[in-house]
Parts: C-alpha cells; sequence; structure tokens
C-alpha cells in the first residue's frame, strides 16, 4: 500500500512540474513587458520626461504619437491628475494579436486611475490609456428619500 501511495506522489509532482514547465514561456514574456512597463511608467509619470517615455514605445506608436503631441498630452495629465503619487500591478491578459497589462495608479487629485498598457507579439509598447476609477455613488442616480 505505501508503494502505491509513494507511487501516486511521484507521479503527482512529474505532472505538476510538467505544469510549470509549460507556463515558462509565458512568464519570460510576463517578465519582460512588466520590466517595460515599470521602466515606462515612471519615465512618464514619476520622472515627467514624456519624450524618454515616448523612446520607450514601439516603432507604430512613435509613428502615431509625435513628440509633442506626447509632451502635450503629459502636460495633460498632469494638468487633470496632478502629481504621480504611486502604482501597483493590477492583471496581465494574453489575446491572440496583443498583450494587456493593467496598472492601479494614484495621482494627486485622483486617488484610482486604471492605466492600460497594451504590448504586441513583440512586446513593444504601443498604447496606453488612463481611466479615472468612479465610485459607485457617482455612477447611480440616488433615489429620492420618502418620508
Amino acid at each position: 500500500m505505501k508503494k502505491h501511495i509513494v507511487a501516486f506522489c511521484l507521479l503527482v509532482m512529474l505532472a505538476l512540474s510538467g505544469t510549470v514547465m509549460a507556463a515558462a514561456p509565458d512568464a519570460k514574456i510576463f517578465s519582460t513587458e512588466q520590466d517595460l512597463a515599470i521602466r515606462w511608467t515612471d519615465t512618464m509619470f514619476a520622472q515627467n520626461k514624456p519624450a524618454d517615455a515616448r523612446a520607450m514605445m514601439g516603432a507604430e506608436a512613435q509613428k502615431a504619437v509625435d513628440q509633442d503631441k506626447i509632451v502635450k498630452l503629459s502636460a495633460g495629465i498632469a494638468k487633470d491628475l496632478g502629481q504621480y503619487k504611486s502604482g501597483r500591478f493590477v492583471s496581465w491578459t494574453r489575446y491572440d494579436q496583443l498583450d494587456q497589462m493593467v496598472y492601479l495608479m494614484s495621482f494627486e487629485k485622483q486617488p484610482a486611475v486604471f492605466c492600460v498598457l497594451l504590448f504586441n507579439k513583440q512586446g513593444e509598447l504601443e498604447n496606453f490609456s488612463l481611466n479615472p476609477a468612479k465610485s459607485a455613488d457617482t455612477n447611480q442616480k440616488k433615489a429620492p428619500v420618502k418620508k
């Protein structure tokens, strides 16, 4: 009986190690994209160097957003959201043609902002968006109180 239990445990360990090995390519891609995301958000928001942040983006993104446009965009973000305070990783999703990374950020004027970063299959940053989170109170109309 003990031999059967030991054999079963070895079989389970082999199956789990195979699963971990299968995830290795995604783990490397995730790590590469997360490193770029951290460097880009730090450059764009914390250091306030939009021209340097643009240089970190992919070739297609650089064609779509020239240097003047990203500087104006950065100024608009600073005006609307205030100074960048902090950010933390929320999720990473793989799609057929791109990968999506989401961070929850805090700014001086807006305490909760979702930053969505899109990466192409070559691991280049192609686009980003900032979406302030809204509380449930602001999304729903309050019913009048009856007395």
